[in-house]
Formats: C-alpha cells, sequence, structure tokens
C-alpha cells in the first residue's frame, strides 16, 4: 500500500513538472508573438517605450502609470538589455526594466509622452516613442550628447544620472549593453543645454562602481554601429523556440 502511495506521489510530481514547463513555454511563445505584433507599422506607431524602470516594477502598476491614456492593448516588460526575463535574478544582473506600451492609436501615444521624466518608485523614467527611434533620434542631438564607456553590467541610469546631472539638466539617458554577456556596458546622456557637454567630458576618468569611465563626445559612428548590433540581437532573439526533444 505504501508503495502505491509513493508510486502516485511520484506520478504527481512528475505532471507538475511537465505542467509547469508547458505553462512557462507558453508564456514563452505569448512573448514572443507580442513582439511580433509590435513590428507592425500601426501597432509600433501606437507604441510608447518606457526605460529606466526599477526591476520591482508591475504590469498593473504600468497600467496605473498610463491610466489616463487608457485603453491599454498590451504591455512588454523586459530586462534593461531586451530579454524575456524569466527569473528574480536576471532583473537583479539586468539592474532595471524597460517596457513597450502599446496604446489605442500614434495620437495616444503621442500624448504619453507627457510622462517622460516622471519619477516612479524612485527612478526618473524615460519615456519615448519607441527604442530604436530614440538610437536614431540622437543624431539631432549631437551637440547636446555624451558617450559614456567602461561601464559596469550592473550601472544603473540612477547612478549616471546622480553624476552627470550637476553638469547640467539631463534630456534623457540611454545604457547598452555591448552583448548578453559582457561585463561591460555603455551609455548615451543628452543634456537639454549643449554647454552641459563641456562641463560632462570634465568627467571624464572618473570613479564609478570600481571603474574609471570614458567621457567622449558623441560620435555619430559609433551610434550606428550600436544599432546595427542591436538589430542583430534583435534577429537572434526572434527565432523559432526550440520544442522539447528537438534539437
Amino acid at each position: 500500500m505504501q508503495n502505491q502511495t509513493k508510486s502516485v506521489n511520484i506520478s504527481d510530481k512528475m505532471l507538475a513538472k511537465k505542467q509547469k514547463r508547458a505553462a512557462k513555454r507558453a508564456r514563452l511563445e505569448e512573448e514572443r508573438d507580442k513582439e511580433k505584433r509590435l513590428r507592425d507599422p500601426a501597432v509600433e506607431a501606437a507604441t510608447v517605450f518606457v526605460s529606466n524602470l526599477p526591476i520591482t516594477t508591475k504590469r498593473v502598476q504600468l497600467i496605473r502609470l498610463f491610466k489616463d491614456y487608457e485603453p491599454i492593448n498590451s504591455i512588454c516588460i523586459r530586462t534593461a538589455d531586451g530579454q524575456i526575463w524569466r527569473n528574480y535574478k536576471m532583473c537583479r544582473e539586468a539592474g532595471s526594466l524597460i517596457a513597450y506600451v502599446v496604446l489605442k492609436d500614434k495620437e495616444t501615444a503621442e500624448l504619453a509622452l507627457a510622462l517622460n521624466g516622471v519619477k516612479f518608485k524612485g527612478n526618473h523614467l524615460r519615456i519615448t516613442p519607441s527604442a530604436k527611434e530614440t538610437l536614431y533620434k540622437a543624431h539631432a542631438d549631437v551637440k547636446r550628447t555624451i558617450f559614456v564607456g567602461n561601464l559596469k553590467h550592473s550601472t544603473t541610469e540612477k547612478a549616471l544620472r546622480e553624476i552627470f546631472s550637476n553638469c547640467g539638466i539631463i534630456d534623457y539617458i540611454r545604457c547598452l549593453n555591448e552583448d548578453d554577456y559582457s561585463a561591460q556596458s555603455m551609455a548615451y546622456v543628452c543634456f537639454k543645454s549643449p554647454g552641459a557637454v563641456r562641463l560632462a567630458l570634465e568627467l571624464n576618468e572618473t570613479i564609478l562602481d570600481e571603474r574609471l569611465i570614458r567621457v567622449e563626445r558623441y560620435n555619430i559612428t559609433k551610434l550606428g554601429a550600436e544599432i546595427k548590433k542591436y538589430e542583430n540581437k534583435d534577429e537572434k532573439r526572434n527565432k523559432p523556440l526550440e520544442k522539447d526533444g528537438e534539437p
């Protein structure tokens, strides 16, 4: 009788594990589908990109943040380097989260940009039409932008804001990881006024997170390389998911 009970318990545990794996796979496939829908021009136009979100951010909190711009069609939350987060450890290592919030239409999305710079759970959020558009937009901000290199992978936008806010009012900060496994990151800091750039350049070789950071003037060629790198990473992420038992 005891052996039969043990067999039943083992079977139940195995079934529970299979169901858990199936649920996880279904969630990942759903997230992949959301990413594909974001590529639709009409959907992209109605989408706002939110960065510098705390790692504890919940979907319901974003719904409350955008309540004045409802209806909200969908929300995709990712780690700062654009990955679908599977556990809290991934979020902690990324340092912050990003989100794609799909609203009713382009006009509503443009109105929602008024939230750019709002303080949310201690962080100043950057809200723009889309991540890629923000990268290209920097071409127009060349005189107001600096490049910051040799950052730790874990360096947050908040830490950068604390250092460079003394140079002038910051318009936005864009953090980029060189790749998914690199220990080194970089960032672009755009100020409201070009005059702040001169002061920011004086912070070259300042110590941040036990590293000497590199502060340079904005370089269009360098940004173009980062855009291409991110497009290549997107292609890799959008490969079909492997099924259990398949190579």
